[in-house]
């Protein structure tokens, strides 16, 4: 196809003469034939559309032969089928037509289906577990598309697409629901039982934790860090221990199962709490730190001549006490004493500590010092008369010194001056002793019970 130009020279001796010639050649216009299926298949109450195609000279036109049926028309390149057309099996003609006049005969079979109404095909019931869930399959006979819609179900139970979904959070029991398939048909009901279960717990096995241990801890204050003794933590599984409340200075320690208490704590009382877990329960355990003041000594000796004092301050130890802690002293004379007198001193000093109280009960303050506490008792007086029952005890006066026969091996004795002020005592060595006087006068030896009188 195309224009090719010929260009001709005559010549002779009378000159030359050119001629041009041009030949064409056009292309050949092809008749059509149609590439488009034979057929076509679709359904009443939808209808569908069908593109033709056919190759040849452009534009071709397509065209029915008439018998078709009504609601069967061409629009463009198009077979259009109304919805309107009654389900059957339909042959045509159709045309395929361009500028060659040579058309192309097809004929054409269009199948119109009549719809199936949805069947559920799917089992009615379905058992899940509380806290897990499910989804179950829905399934049905029936032209498609088929939607699905649900009646009757608790909060947590969906249809998504054809999936029936229940929810973890869809608690135990029976739920008798309605699920309806549609399509362009009509519909179709389930009665539907979802059985949501009570989910199976094993228990677990093993021990409940347990913490065993010292409950509580004394310290003074400016103490070094230190540590509690070890506690003992039992049970199975594995059992982990933590603080949960407390001073941050005290702090347990995982490694030697001790609680550590830092430096610094002031005067006061520190309880802690620690709970032991494992798999099968909880155990809480109370600890109690209590830091006091600085403490000093009380100088008391066991017992005094004629008497005993004792001293309490709420401490463990009778002969400590913290500063500012009231401090209570019990005397006790001996049987035939009474208390002369009694002072609390700054230990090694003469600076007396003020007492409180009547009697034989006082109390004091304890100042931030070491304390003495001097007591004297004396013989209650015993005039010459009241003097009996020697018992075998003798004495007599020779050159200011007092001999003294009858005693008590191991038994303290005493001298003392018709004033009844002590003069000597002590613990018999032997049955005889000797004492030196201190003059003249009258004097009175006990042993026990046993009085005598002797006059020097």
């Amino acid at each position: 196809m195309g224009s090719y130009p010929v260009v001709l020279n005559v010549s002779n001796s009378a000159g030359t003469a050119t001629f041009t010639f041009t030949l064409t050649i056009t292309a050949t216009d092809v008749a059509p034939t149609i590439t488009s299926a034979d057929n076509y298949t679709c359904m009443t109450g939808t209808g569908g559309t069908f593109a033709l195609t056919a190759t040849g000279t452009s534009p071709i036109t397509f065209a029915l032969d008439g018998t078709e049926p009504a609601g069967v028309s061409i629009v463009g390149g198009n077979l259009v089928v109304t919805n309107a057309i009654a389900a059957g099996v339909y042959t045509f003609d159709i045309t395929a037509s361009n500028v060659t006049t040579i058309d192309d005969v097809q004929t054409f079979t269009l199948t119109v289906d009549a719809p199936v109404a949805p069947t559920i095909t799917s089992a009615a019931s379905f058992t899940c577990v509380a806290g897990t869930g499910g989804s179950f399959a829905l399934t049905a006979t029936g032209t498609a598309p088929i939607t699905w819609s649900l009646a009757g179900a608790p909060a947590g139970v969906t249809i998504v697409g054809a999936t029936l979904n229940v929810a973890a959070s869809v608690a135990a029991g029976t739920y008798n629901l309605t699920i309806t398939a549609s399509n362009v048909t009509s519909n179709n009901t389930q009665n539907f039982t979802l059985t949501v279960t009570t989910p199976t717990v094993t228990p677990p096995t093993g021990t409940a934790p347990r913490i065993t241990g010292p409950s509580s801890l004394k310290l003074n204050t400016g103490y070094a860090a230190t540590s509690t003794e070890a506690f003992t933590i039992s049970g199975t599984p594995w059992v982990d221990v933590t603080k949960i409340s407390g001073d941050a200075k005290i702090t347990w320690n995982s490694a030697t199962y001790c609680l550590d208490i830092a430096q610094g704590l002031t005067e006061g009382i520190y309880p802690v709490v620690l709970r032991a877990t494992n798999s099968i329960g909880s155990f809480t355990f109370t600890f109690t730190l209590t830091v006091k003041g600085k403490v000093y000594y009380l100088d008391i000796p066991l017992s005094y001549p004629g008497g005993t004092v004792t001293a309490s301050s709420g401490m463990d130890n009778p002969w400590l006490a913290a500063e500012g802690q009231t401090v209570t002293l019990t005397i006790t004379p001996d049987a035939g004493y009474e208390l002369v007198s009694i002072n609390v001193y700054n230990y090694g000093t003469t600076t007396a500590v003020a007492l409180s109280g009547t009697g034989l009960t006082r109390t004091f303050t304890m100042p931030a010092n070491h304390i003495t506490v001097v007591a004297v008792f004396r013989l209650i007086k015993t005039s010459v008369e009241d003097v009996v029952n020697n018992n075998g005890m003798n004495a007599f006066v020779e050159n200011g010194v007092l001999y003294v026969s009858g005693l008590t091996i191991g038994k303290a004795w005493n001298v003392y001056n018709v004033l009844g002020t002590l003069i000597y005592q002590g613990i018999a060595a032997d049955v005889e002793a000797e004492v030196a006087l201190p003059g003249r006068g009258v004097y009175i030896v006990t042993d026990g019970e046993r009085v005598i009188k002797v006059t020097n």
